[in-house]
Order: structure tokens, then sequence, then C-alpha cells
């Protein structure tokens, strides 16, 4: 097994993200999780995603409650409520 440790968090959701098989996420929305910085994406980076993916039906179910948490957890983060 590799050592993560000391890869950022932000780096490991992101390549989790963009390995995920076309049934599980499209890959349509690859070019905006590419744009998420390796600490980690803000809101507006998550929810975009989740509005493209809740709009275009491209997210299977627990891929978008993964979303839905990694948004609450960045509100959380910055310090913003919605």
């Amino acid at each position: 097994m590799n050592d993560v440790s000391n890869i950022p968090a932000g780096t490991i959701l992101k390549n989790l993200l963009l390995q995920a098989s076309d049934d599980q996420l499209d890959a349509s929305v690859f070019p905006l999780i590419e744009k998420w910085d390796d600490k980690g994406p803000t809101p507006i980076q998550v929810l975009e995603v989740l509005d493209k993916c809740t709009q275009h039906s491209l997210a299977s179910g627990p891929t978008m409650q993964l979303l839905g948490t990694v948004y609450e957890l960045t509100l959380a983060d910055y310090n913003i409520t919605h």
C-alpha cells in the first residue's frame, strides 16, 4: 500500500474523483475538479460540480452524497453558512 501521509487531503480527494468510473461520475465534470487546489476545493468549486451533476444526472447517489459532504465540510472550513 502507498504511503499517503505526506499528500495533501485535497490532492487525494481530487485524484479519487478523477479516477471514478463513468457509472459513478461522468468525465464531463473532470475539468471542474481538475481546477481544485491541492489544499482542497473552495465551497463554490464543490457547488459548481454538485450543480452540474444534479442538473444533468452526472453522478451516482453515493457520489452525490460524497460531494454533498465535501460541500458541507468546505463551508465549515471557510466559516460560511448556506
